[in-house]
């Protein structure tokens, strides 16, 4: 606080004084619907230069609603990071694990009897302590506390994820990005993400295609390194007075890469 800089990016921050009188390049980085929890979040959108999301059905939602260079940067992994792997898959799948906050297990709970007749058993890992529903009490259940360097060990662990796809369950969840399931990835587990994964990843073959798959595409598509570049190139295209090109050549370069 108090250096001078060229550029500020608020992430998920509503310093109202800072970005009023900040002369530089403002960024305001949104990785959630925020106005659904009553942040004033259009305020400050009108005031910076640009705005990123970490999903582009965000970043096209807030461009119905706001005139200000919006793009998505989508949420990428640190490859550097991703190194306790899962080895080679094989066999009957024995156990899955499900990571996030608390509040989103919801998304989870449509899996569980599907684990109890497989007889699959789930790890949760979580801020806060998970209950399992009282019909999935026959489910083989164990939670473990969050904490960045086990979570890599636990999920790299795993048969497999369960990760539902959230866009079909509430209006937040449309907005989500695929973080999760990119640390899975990263980690060489598949992700269910609807009923007729969990039947084909219950075998190790299929599992181990899967593994070898992502692994490619986390090198090929989810680098963090993308999205340092693609953040400078931001930058230089505000410096140069160049917005109004910014959501042209950030949507076709998501495009190029088969993101969008």
């Amino acid at each position: 606080m108090g250096a001078d800089y060229d550029v500020l990016i608020f992430q998920k921050v509503y310093w109202e004084a800072m970005m009023k009188n900040f002369e530089g390049i403002k960024i305001l980085d949104l990785c959630d619907p925020d106005w659904l929890e009553g942040r004033d979040v259009f305020k400050f959108v009108s005031m910076a230069d640009a705005v990123v999301t970490s999903s582009q059905r965000l970043a096209l939602h807030i461009r119905k609603l706001a005139n200000v260079p919006t793009v998505c940067i989508p949420d990428r992994v640190n490859l550097n990071e991703h190194t306790q792997k899962h080895g080679k898959h094989f066999g009957r799948a024995k156990n899955a694990v499900w990571f996030g906050y608390s509040g989103n297990f919801k998304y989870a709970l449509s899996c569980l009897h599907h684990l109890v007749a497989k007889n699959v058993a789930l790890v949760g890992v979580s801020d806060r302590e998970i209950k399992i529903p009282t019909e999935d009490e026959g489910l083989d259940f164990s939670f473990i506390k969050f904490s960045y360097p086990k979570i890599h060990g636990i999920v790299g662990y795993a048969d497999f994820a369960i990760l539902p796809d959230p866009s079909q369950h509430d209006f937040r969840g449309y907005f989500k990005s695929n973080n999760k399931v990119l640390t899975a990835w990263a980690l060489g587990v598949p992700v269910v993400r609807a009923p007729e994964d969990l039947e084909r990843f219950m075998s190790g073959e299929e599992r181990e295609k899967e593994r070898q798959l992502r692994l490619a595409e986390i090198k090929e598509k989810w680098d963090v390194e993308y999205s340092v570049q693609e953040y400078k190139d931001l930058i230089q295209l505000i410096g140069r007075g160049e917005s109004h090109l910014i959501e042209t050549k950030f949507d076709d370069r998501l495009k190029t890469r088969g993101i969008i």
